[in-house]
């Protein structure tokens, strides 16, 4: 379920760099929080952060931080199921 949210929000267009920026705590709290609803369309040039959930088997809201195509760089919120210890994901 995570997997395919980060998928859909990231789409063909995504590619993160093995060099990227990390972002700073007072740009991290200045940029407003955009609420993420499947099938919005977001314009993502550069991946810069995507926050992990707890491990306590239940939905959480992780947050992800891009850079769109002109530069400006968003902050966008989604609901993802967070991992479950000793649970395995993997088929």
């Amino acid at each position: 379920m995570r997997i395919l949210a980060c998928l859909s929000l990231a789409g063909i267009s995504c590619v993160v760099a093995s060099g990227e920026q990390s972002v700073d705590t007072d740009e991290r709290e200045s940029l407003p929080i955009e609420d993420y609803r499947y099938g919005d369309h977001l314009d993502i040039n550069k991946v810069i952060e995507i926050s992990e959930p707890p491990e306590d088997c239940k939905p959480e809201l992780e947050r992800m931080t891009y850079e769109d195509s002109n530069g400006k760089r968003h902050v966008v919120e989604f609901p993802v199921m967070a991992k479950c210890p000793g649970i395995s994901t993997d088929n």
